[in-house]
């Protein structure tokens, strides 16, 4: 009987294995395609906001800050899940961000 007790506090003491994610499983090369892919992903949803960022600190009106925040909102849903979790706890910061935008994100947070 001690020696199944102690068997079983041993188990329970054994560290568990280390995570290893399935794609270090796989080749280099199949890494590599996946990660290419996400950041031209990426860039292809962020690239409008990324114009529309330029041409509104060019021109700066009222009408292009909407356009703008608009196209902010338009590029977190865009990019994925992530992202959408990013813009809903900004949306939150009224301390970091100004109002325009903190009603804009939160409409991430109705949805």
């Amino acid at each position: 009987k001690d020696q199944a007790v102690q068997s079983h506090q041993r188990v329970l003491m054994e560290p568990p294995d280390p995570f290893v994610h399935p794609l270090n499983k796989e080749p280099l090369l199949v890494r590599l395609w996946i990660a290419t892919k996400r950041v031209l992903f990426l860039a292809r949803c962020f690239a409008p906001f990324a114009l529309v960022t330029l041409v509104y600190m060019v021109y700066g009106s009222s009408q292009m800050r909407e356009v703008w925040v608009d196209s902010l909102v338009h590029a977190l849903e865009s990019a994925g899940c992530t992202f959408q979790k990013f813009g809903q706890w900004m949306s939150m910061r009224p301390d970091m961000l100004p109002p325009d935008v903190i009603s804009a994100l939160s409409r991430l947070r109705d949805a």
